[in-house]
């Protein structure tokens, strides 16, 4: 099979017409297909000793605050278990959403499976309706800083929460029922009917 422009030519030279082709690709968390600048601009994980020295300092200063932030909101987690032996090499991924990167206006890519769950499944269709919604430019996003925040305040959830696992993985084990719920209620509405996996999802009623 390949790929030319718009048209995909099977095996037995048949070939299909298509108005749009999503390459859908699994990876290595930690790893990234990307070149080391490109992984940096997507906020892929890339080694910390090579990143910048103005962002090692922003992202220092904004992971400070949003882990005062979690601390406040929930103190006992000052407590939490923390592995001493893990010793980070390269950034977390730096995803809004724990999908769409930072560092591209023009929403042509997004990431999907980027977290650890209890609930693959559900996550998987929820994420994918949020892409969709993302790609196709329906979702009003905040600003750059603000999603910085965000994504800094996830992270410090998962390190807080979650221990080394959340240091090494952005983890949702048991958030995902109500992020999942929250994210299909504000998506649905947003994107056209399609199929996902098999069932009718994008309008209102459809079951996921």
């Amino acid at each position: 099979m390949s790929i030319v422009g718009d048209r995909v030519v099977l095996s037995t030279s048949a070939v299909l017409q298509a108005s749009a082709v999503i390459y859908c690709t699994g990876w290595v968390r930690d790893s990234s297909p990307f070149s080391l600048s490109d992984a940096f601009r997507l906020g892929l994980p890339v080694p910390l000793s090579q990143l910048p020295a103005s962002e090692a300092a922003r992202w220092a200063s904004l992971d400070a605050s949003a882990d005062a932030a979690v601390l406040t909101a929930f103190p006992m987690l000052a407590n939490s278990p923390q592995d001493a032996s893990y010793v980070r090499t390269k950034t977390p991924p730096r995803l809004y959403r724990f999908t769409a990167p930072l560092g591209v206006e023009d929403h042509s890519i997004a990431f999907v499976g980027t977290m650890h769950t209890a609930g693959t499944g559900i996550v998987a269709v929820v994420q994918t309706l949020w892409a969709l919604a993302y790609l196709e430019g329906r979702l009003p996003l905040p600003d750059a800083e603000r999603m910085r925040t965000e994504v800094a305040l996830e992270g410090a959830w998962c390190r807080r929460r979650y221990s080394k696992l959340g240091q090494i993985v952005p983890n949702i084990t048991f958030e995902y029922l109500p992020v999942s719920r929250g994210t299909e209620v504000r998506v649905r509405p947003l994107i056209r009917a399609r199929t996902v996996c098999g069932r009718i999802v994008g309008r209102p009623g459809a079951g996921i």
